[in-house]
């Protein structure tokens, strides 16, 4: 029997529903491969209680677009005792997947949380009926949880049909960079809805989350993560230890490398730890080498060397043993001295046992001197082969130096479809992010028009390209 069982159970803090006095709660109850073709589903049963609507999203753990969707309708409308709602994953991949769970009144607005845990698929199921949640056992489950029994048969979920065997289909994050503030615009706030993930621009810089020592403003982040749960989508925390963007106490402890070591374990173990089960991956490290490919000779490696790299790391771990860690940096896409040596530091950290997790390619570019798709293609497989993951995070393609207006948005496109296309290609690249929502808040400035939205917040061709080669179709 190829059965996965997870026992979670979770209290969620929602609104109480028409007076109630309890507050509505979601525990993913069990999950267990339940295919009638190999690859077909899986299905998870969600325990609901004090609820008058449900939705539910299955995501990986690697790119957070929903997959699956379940509404709970009009058997959890007639009633406030606890049911079950069955969620079924389409052709899940193997890998580790992700269950956000919404509930709340027949009117107004969801609460959305990712559930703790994760539904683990280790293959593809054998050919074979499909199955209800199966209890847990006595050994295994906790007193206070029941047993699930089957899923209602009103309100059926619809399974789409399984793709044929041999179309791969694998569906990559697209992303954008946000501030918090901006989220409350609900205008703003529908253009970062056509995204699968959300990146905080600057607002979990070290400068911005702890200006001052032992005093962290997690407000503003906070928001935004709040925001990207309530709509299903990943978030990236960006980034924990730079050498830019510092407040200045963190440079008088400099002076001291043991104080700086506590300095640099204890604000990546409170942020980090501050977000854990709700940041999915970090950008631990950002930009540490030079364009020769060497150590950034800076506040970091003048007084720790390259054990601060090592400590960031483990910090991390420590402090959110789930989340995907990242060493991120800028200008390295093509083949250079600096690719050479991002491969050689992460391949030498990998030895030492640090955990790495993925490499961050930022693809900060412009419409002349972009690498191709093949070059891009090669120092990701590069990477990969070390055995970690691969994103593009902060990709933008500058054009304002270019003479010829459709010359420019035609190299522009180029540029984008290498992009895009190479990460498509790649099995490991699991995201591509764009730096900034719509040109008219790029980092750039408008002129450049270096996102995928134009200044008003259409979205360009290059928009629809890119999604379509991230997302190929059924």
């Amino acid at each position: 029997m190829r059965r996965l069982l997870l026992l979670l159970a979770v209290l969620l803090p929602w609104l109480a529903v028409d007076g109630a006095s309890a507050a509505p709660s979601v525990r993913l109850a069990a999950a267990l491969p339940a295919a009638a073709q190999p690859g077909r589903d899986v299905v998870v049963a969600l325990r609901v209680a004090g609820a008058q609507r449900v939705r539910a999203y299955a995501a990986p753990r690697a790119a957070s677009r929903p997959v699956g969707r379940a509404r709970a309708a009009a058997d959890l409308r007639r009633s406030r005792r606890a049911r079950h709602v069955v969620l079924r994953l389409a052709a899940p991949a193997p890998g580790r997947w992700r269950v956000i769970a919404c509930a709340g009144p027949r009117s107004g607005r969801l609460r959305c949380t990712t559930l703790p845990g994760a539904v683990r698929v280790a293959a593809p199921p054998a050919v074979r009926a499909a199955a209800p949640p199966a209890a847990p056992s006595a050994a295994t489950a906790p007193a206070a949880m029941t047993a699930p029994p089957a899923a209602p048969a009103a309100d059926p979920v619809p399974v789409p049909e399984a793709p044929p065997a041999h179309v791969a289909r694998r569906a990559v994050a697209l992303g954008t960079a946000v501030w918090s503030s901006r989220l409350t615009d609900r205008a703003h706030a529908a253009l970062v809805e056509r995204f699968d993930s959300l990146t905080l621009e600057n607002e979990l810089k070290w400068e911005w989350v702890q200006p001052v020592r032992g005093t962290y403003a997690f407000a503003a982040p906070d928001a935004a993560v709040a925001f990207a749960q309530e709509r299903g989508l990943r978030v990236r925390g960006h980034t924990l230890v730079w050498h830019q963007q510092l407040p200045p106490w963190v440079s008088r402890a400099a002076a001291d490398p043991d104080d700086l070591r506590q300095v640099l374990d204890e604000h990546v173990r409170t942020v980090v730890g501050h977000f854990a089960g709700r940041i999915e991956s970090w950008d631990v490290v950002n930009e540490p080498l030079t364009e020769d490919g060497v150590l950034r000779d800076d506040l970091w490696s003048q007084a720790l060397g390259r054990e601060y790299l090592r400590l960031a790391f483990q910090a991390a771990r420590a402090a959110d043993p789930d989340a995907r860690l990242f060493l991120n940096e800028v200008a390295a896409e093509g083949p250079s001295a600096k690719a050479d040596g991002l491969v050689r530091l992460v391949a030498e950290l990998l030895a030492d046992g640090v955990p790495v997790d993925g490499v961050g390619l930022q693809l900060h570019t412009n419409a002349w001197g972009f690498p191709s798709q093949a070059q891009l293609e090669t120092t990701m497989r590069r990477l990969t082969d070390l055995g970690v993951d691969v994103e593009l995070t902060e990709a933008d393609v500058g054009a304002l130096a270019w003479p010829a207006a459709g010359e420019r948005e035609a190299r522009q496109l180029e540029a984008w479809r290498a992009a895009a296309g190479a990460c498509a290609a790649v099995p490991r690249c699991t995201g591509l992010t764009v730096w900034g929502v719509h040109d008219g808040v790029s980092w750039l400035g408008a002129p450049e028009q270096g996102t995928l939205l134009d200044a008003d917040g259409r979205p360009k061709p290059a928009y629809e390209l890119v999604r379509s080669l991230l997302t190929p179709p059924l």
